[in-house]
């Protein structure tokens, strides 16, 4: 099943291709991962700094506590994306994808007793915020954290995700996978069986882990 979510607030300026359809299948494996990462491909940032994921053209790497994304068409600029441990201040990123000059993120920001996440998604030609997508369609109970636990992305511009809340005071979880195609947001997935870090994309076809199943949909 999947629910269509409002986007209005939400100011978002990619555009993607295609739609999907979520449907279950007996369990399978892939090899694809969430980000391109070839660490020494792309020239621009520092050489020592550690890279979280890149494509052929921009990167994404941790430094000093800090997270950054460069792209080779600015080699001279990095953009600092959040933090690479602490949640509070300007937040934490990650995980992370990166698709051409395009980056999306988890972007998870906390108070003294919740958390809540986006999905961050910027240019690495110029470091321009596109958008920042709700995680999840809401949290669980008070005092609850969210977080995002894997992403994908495409050049296009197409963005799936899963993400995670639980409540520490009525100890529930909430589990989700959603995607970002033609400007619109959808939920794919629900429920607390589905593997937080089992999003993987092979063609078009997207896939996830739900209990001992490996459900999926098409995708880009």
């Amino acid at each position: 099943m999947r629910i269509q979510l409002a986007t209005a607030a939400v100011v978002v300026l990619l555009v993607g291709c295609g739609s999907s359809s979520a449907s279950t299948s007996p369990p399978s494996t892939s090899s694809s991962t969430t980000s391109d990462v070839r660490p020494g491909t792309v020239s621009c940032g520092p050489a020592e700094a550690r890279t979280l994921a890149a494509s052929g053209v921009a990167r994404v790497y941790a430094l000093n506590d800090r997270v950054y994304g460069c792209s080779e068409r600015s080699p001279a600029r990095s953009y600092q994306l959040g933090d690479s441990s602490f949640c509070n201040g300007g937040g934490r990123a990650g995980p992370v994808a990166v698709a051409e000059q395009l980056v999306a993120y988890g972007l998870e920001r906390c108070g003294v007793d919740t958390g809540t996440s986006v999905v961050a998604l910027r240019r690495m030609t110029d470091g321009r915020v596109l958008g920042e997508l709700p995680a999840l369609t809401g949290l669980p109970a008070p005092e609850s954290y969210a977080q995002v636990t894997a992403v994908l992305a495409t050049p296009a511009g197409a963005v799936a995700w899963i993400a995670l809340a639980s409540s520490i005071v009525r100890h529930t979880r909430i589990v989700e996978v959603h995607e970002y195609v033609h400007q619109r947001t959808e939920l794919l997935d629900s429920g607390p069986a589905i593997g937080p870090g089992s999003l993987r994309l092979r063609g078009t076809r997207l896939s996830w882990q739900h209990g001992s199943t490996q459900r999926h949909a098409t995708f880009g």
